[in-house]
C-alpha cells in the first residue's frame, strides 16, 4: 500500500505506513533482519523523493554496511542499489566527488554481477555522467550519458524517470560542449 501511494505522489500518506511495518517487522525479526533493513531503505526512498537528504542518509548508510557485510548474491544487488541512492542524495546536496564514489561503487558492483545492458547498470552510469559533468571531466561525462541513454531506451519503457533524467544530463552535455 505504502509503495501504491509513493507512485500516485502522496508521500505523507505512505511514510507512516512504512514506520509502522518497520517497527513491526524490527521487533518480530530484529533491526539488521534484510526485512527490516528493506523495508527501512523503502523509508530512505520517500525521504529522498520528499526532499529530506538529512533523514535519508544515515538511514542509506546503514543499509550500506550491512548489505556489504557478506557476500551473497541478493546483497551485493542491494548494496549496488543502495550504493547509486548514495550517489543520487549526493547529486542532490552537491557532494559530487563522494556521487562519483558511490556512483562508481554501485556500478563497479553491477557490472560484476548483472548482464552489460541491465537498466541498474545503466542508472549508474547517469549518475556518474551528472558527477562527472559538475567536477568538470566533461568527455568522460558525455561517454556515460551516451552509454546510458543507449541502454535505458531499449531496457525502460518511455518516459521513465530514469530515462528521461539521463536524456536531461546529455542534452545538457552536448549544450555545453558546443
Amino acid at each position: 500500500m505504502a509503495i501504491t501511494l509513493r507512485d500516485a505522489g502522496r508521500l505523507a500518506e505512505a511514510l507512516p505506513l512504512l514506520d509502522q511495518a518497520y517497527e513491526l517487522s524490527s521487533r518480530l525479526s530484529g533491526e539488521n533482519s534484510s526485512i527490516a533493513l528493506s523495508i527501512a531503505e523503502a523509508r530512505a526512498v520517500l525521504y529522498l523523493l520528499d526532499g529530506r537528504t538529512s533523514d535519508a542518509e544515515p538511514v542509506l548508510q546503514r543499509t550500506l554496511s550491512f548489505w556489504g557485510q557478506d557476500g551473497q548474491h541478493t546483497s551485493r544487488t542491494r548494496e549496488a542499489r543502495t550504493s547509486a541512492r548514495l550517489a543520487h542524495l549526493c547529486l542532490v546536496k552537491r557532494d559530487f566527488a563522494q556521487a562519483l564514489y558511490f556512483g562508481g561503487r554501485a556500478m563497479e558492483i553491477q557490472q560484476a554481477i548483472l548482464p552489460t545492458d541491465h537498466p541498474d547498470i545503466a542508472y549508474s552510469r547517469s549518475l556518474l555522467a551528472r558527477a562527472k559533468q559538475a567536477l568538470g571531466y566533461k568527455s568522460e561525462a558525455l561517454d556515460e550519458a551516451h552509454a546510458a541513454v543507449a541502454t535505458l531506451e531499449v531496457k525502460v519503457v518511455e518516459g521513465h524517470p530514469w530515462l528521461r533524467d539521463a536524456r536531461a544530463t546529455l542534452a545538457s552535455l552536448e549544450t555545453k560542449t558546443q
